[in-house]
């Protein structure tokens, strides 16, 4: 398939955006990301600048301000944040003509980012999800019973202005006076929370579900990865995974065939789920409309989603992946030396077996045509690292 010669414009930064802008380079398409810290992303082979207007958080404002001074005559948006998803979908139809994606409707992005209102879609469409209550005040969770409140959490309804703001994920309720306390500062911090059940487990009960829907409402593109370590050890991210096949979790599939259907969904998702040993069902625990942290991977599994959103955005024909390499595996080496450090802490994992461990696996920040990205990235890291504990 011929590429036309339209740039892409990626929204984004961190690891994100650099597997993003690789994918797309892979495919011999030209992208630019714009961004006002592009980081270790600058020293990539791909990496193309545009500038952000000043103080460019991801706005409307910012987007508009910045597409009215693009001097190419036609782009792809590409947006790598929760964000910029939400900026992008509510771009105004007269952009239509020379800036197009692909992109969920901001009623479906809602829908999905929105704890609560995921919950209620899930509960519509009879898909195994954990037990979840809305928390509008401290008297809703006075009024839980005990069994219900045992190994819950809490859980914010928008998780990325919460990570921003406390650094977590979540809280875990470790008895009722706890969690009330966690309640009241969140609502006087103005989070809206929900309660949701814990689904018991280690971390090789996560899957990972990613892929493309195209504007046909087929899924073109699913691929299935397996959470092998993550840190923090709860509510954390995965730094260890390894690919899997659709067939070991066709009952996850199923469950995103079906929401797909439900929602007219449209654009590149990676979906969580996680296996209950309780029922043997695999339980959604959120979705993101956008590309994720393992993006890279997954194109070299063989699944390269952000051509398919590319060519897709331009109308033009992509094919659809019914088969992707399994059984390879993808380490975030500097984020999977907290999780080896605490796994050796309980006698879990020896140094060797981490080594080994390391050494066959896709390093996410490596690239053998792209490497110059790595050696900043660690170089950066290492700075931080002596600063944080030798210089403070």
């Amino acid at each position: 398939m011929s590429q036309p010669a339209i740039p892409a414009l990626v929204l984004g930064t961190g690891i994100t955006a650099l597997g993003t802008i690789r994918a797309l380079g892979e495919a011999g398409i030209e992208s630019y990301l714009a961004t006002d810290n592009p980081e270790f992303v600058a020293s990539s082979r791909w990496y193309n600048k545009i500038s952000l207007p000043p103080n460019g958080t991801p706005s409307l404002p910012t987007l508009q301000e910045l597409l009215e001074g693009v001097r190419f005559e036609r782009m792809v948006i590409i947006p790598c944040a929760d964000n910029w998803v939400r900026v992008v979908a509510n771009l105004p139809a007269n952009y239509g003509n020379r800036f197009v994606s692909s992109v969920p409707s901001p009623q479906i992005i809602d829908r999905l980012l929105d704890k609560r209102c995921f919950a209620q879609t899930l509960e519509a469409a009879t898909i195994p999800h954990p037990r979840t209550v809305l928390l509008n005040s401290p008297e809703d969770l006075a009024r839980i019973p005990d069994q219900e409140l045992e190994g819950a959490f809490l859980k914010p309804c928008d998780s990325q202005s919460f990570m921003r703001a406390y650094g977590v994920k979540g809280c875990r309720i470790e008895n009722r006076e706890a969690g009330l306390k966690h309640l009241s500062s969140v609502l006087k911090d103005g989070f809206s929370v929900v309660l949701q059940e814990y689904i018991p487990g280690p971390p090789t009960s996560h899957y990972f579900i990613d892929g493309y829907v195209g504007r046909d409402g087929k899924m073109a593109a699913c691929f299935s990865r397996r959470r092998l370590r993550m840190f923090p050890p709860d509510f954390g991210n995965s730094t260890y995974m390894q690919s899997v096949s659709n067939e070991e979790v066709c009952g996850a599939v199923d469950s995103l065939r079906r929401l797909w259907q439900a929602l007219g969904y449209r654009g590149i998702f990676s979906a969580e789920f996680k296996l209950d040993s309780r029922d043997s069902q695999f339980k959604i625990l959120e979705v993101n409309a956008r590309p994720w942290w393992y993006i890279e991977f997954a194109t070299s599994c063989g699944v390269n989603v952000a051509e398919m959103a590319y060519r897709d955005a331009l109308q033009l024909e992509f094919k659809p992946v019914a088969r992707y390499r399994v059984g390879r595996r993808a380490i975030f080496l500097y984020e999977d030396r907290k999780a080896y450090s605490y796994l050796a802490g309980r006698r879990e994992i020896g140094f060797f077996d981490w080594l080994v461990s390391c050494a066959k696996s896709h390093e996410m920040t490596f690239n053998w045509r792209d490497p110059l990205p790595s050696f900043v990235y660690f170089a950066s890291a290492g700075k931080r690292y002596i600063r944080n504990h030798f210089l403070a």
